[in-house]
């Protein structure tokens, strides 16, 4: 209308839609304002200009104008022509609006999704795995620990639940405290005793002490064989040397021994 008022306009006469815009409204007589010229240029197939033939008789009476220009091809040349001129009729509006569902526009992503939640999942088994495989090592590592405290200190039963520091009291009763540096060659006495001993429950140690670098040990064994297989064990150490200084019969039919585990001087 001249005036940028943009109207869709369905199912109307032409006089009905000029109605509809106020392009037909008389000027009141107080308006001193200057009346707006109406001219109208009309779109149409043949068709609809034969349908409303009398309207635009009756229209022209009402306008300064009023011009129809048929379009042979249809409609669309001629809104395809507004293209370029930057204020184009969207066509894609009503019943022909685009319609995108949810789960089109979800469509892309899902194999995103899919390889994100196997990759969560698999980190997930993963840590699993590990915890259960961590623990399993923490209990063979307990045992291990428990094993190696049985052979080295047989006299404390059942292991304290504090097995280092109950070590450490143990050194510094023996005289080998470990700040003042003496605890390694105990220590080295000690882990050799523990290899040559090994699983046999029939040698019992009754009693260690450490004094000048020279660790006492005092054994029940059930012969001499393995008294002497003892004392080689020890003496393969290339750093170690153990001398049996006695050994005696138990009235059980074993022998009472003790002998001594220093390092050896270089």
């Amino acid at each position: 209308d001249g005036a940028d008022i943009e109207l869709a306009l369905r199912g109307l006469s032409p006089g009905d839609a000029l109605v509809a815009i106020g392009a037909l409204d008389d000027t009141d007589d107080d308006d001193d304002s200057k009346p707006l010229p109406k001219h109208v240029l009309v779109y149409l197939d043949e068709a609809t200009n034969r349908r409303y033939e009398h309207d635009w008789l009756a229209l022209r009476n009402e306008l300064d104008s009023l011009d129809t220009k048929l379009l042979p091809d249809g409609a669309l040349p001629r809104l395809a022509a507004t293209v370029s001129t930057g204020k184009a009729i969207n066509l894609l509006q009503g019943d022909f609006a685009p319609k995108r569902a949810t789960a089109d526009s979800l469509r892309p992503w899902r194999m995103v999704a899919i390889l994100a939640g196997i990759v969560v999942g698999l980190s997930v088994i993963g840590k699993v795995a590990e915890n259960f495989s961590l623990k399993r090592e923490q209990q063979r590592l307990a045992v291990e620990v428990e094993q190696q405290w049985q052979r080295t200190l047989p006299w404390i039963s059942p292991m304290p639940s504090n097995p280092q520091q109950r070590l450490n009291s143990e050194l510094r009763r023996m005289g080998a405290a470990p700040s003042d540096g003496g605890d390694a060659p105990l220590l080295a006495a000690l882990m050799a005793l523990s290899e040559a001993v090994g699983g046999d429950k029939a040698i019992k140690i009754d009693a260690i002490g450490f004094r000048g670098g020279t660790t006492d040990v005092q054994l029940t064994v059930p012969n001499t064989q393995a008294l002497e297989k003892i004392q080689t064990s020890i003496q393969a150490n290339d750093a170690l040397e153990a001398n049996i200084q006695r050994a005696d019969p138990d009235d059980d039919g074993g022998i009472k021994s003790r002998f001594q585990i220093r390092t050896k001087r270089s």
